[in-house]
C-alpha cells in the first residue's frame, strides 16, 4: 500500500516582514488538513 502525497500549504503569518533588520524573523503559520480521500480511511495501527 502507497501513501498519498501529503499537500502542504504555508501561510505568512504577517504580510509585512521588515527586510534586512536585525529584528527580521519569518513567521508562519502550519496548517495540516487532510483530503476528503485520506480523512475516510483508517490510519494503520500494525507495527513493523
Amino acid at each position: 500500500m502507497s501513501n498519498p502525497p501529503l499537500y502542504v500549504t504555508i501561510t505568512p503569518h504577517r504580510e509585512f516582514l521588515p527586510a534586512d533588520t536585525p529584528d527580521q524573523k519569518l513567521f508562519v503559520m502550519l496548517k495540516l488538513r487532510p483530503t476528503k480521500e485520506v480523512a475516510v480511511e483508517l490510519p494503520s495501527t500494525s507495527f513493523a
